[in-house]
């Protein structure tokens, strides 16, 4: 039997409060970036819960914790390159 969880997302996709979560950011605000075309999010086909792509997390989560620097071109990555 589905848990809950699986009744609305696949493992590919993440709930608003997951997402948020991983961000650390409010629910509140993973709505308003989806509101002002930021963040969109998908949406659920039969219940309509918004619902977004674990990789646009990842990616997202990514990059604010380097600042926005894609994490290839963050300086801790290069000097770490540079020390192999």
């Amino acid at each position: 039997m589905p848990t809950s969880r699986q009744q609305y997302a696949p493992p590919e996709l993440l709930t608003v409060s997951e997402a948020a979560a991983l961000l650390g950011v409010s629910e509140k605000t993973l709505r308003r970036w989806d509101a002002a075309g930021k963040l969109p999010a998908h949406r659920h086909p039969i219940n309509n819960y918004r619902l977004y792509r674990r990789d646009d997390i990842e990616h997202l989560r990514r990059a604010l914790l380097h600042g926005g620097v894609p994490e290839e071109q963050h300086p801790v990555a290069v000097l770490r390159r540079h020390e192999d």
